[in-house]
């Protein structure tokens, strides 16, 4: 027998909330971000990497605080 809804289970998961678009775009900056603060970091200057790698990370950082706050 064949469950129709067997993707019901996953429904807490799927997080479709006011900031959905805003935490997308968080992301997106986050992976661009420390994409390009790998790169500097060992063709450029290590420190400005670690500035750039380091704002990636407080994007993250907010958009997992509004995840779990589901705003």
């Amino acid at each position: 027998m064949i469950n129709e809804n067997r993707h019901s289970n996953l429904k807490p998961f799927r997080d479709e909330g006011r900031t959905y678009r805003l935490r997308q775009w968080m992301n997106v900056a986050f992976l661009l971000l420390s994409v390009i603060g790998v790169a500097i970091y060992y063709f450029v200057n290590h420190e400005t990497g670690l500035y750039i790698i380091g704002v990636g990370c407080v994007l993250k950082f907010i958009e997992l605080t509004l995840r779990l706050m589901k705003m």
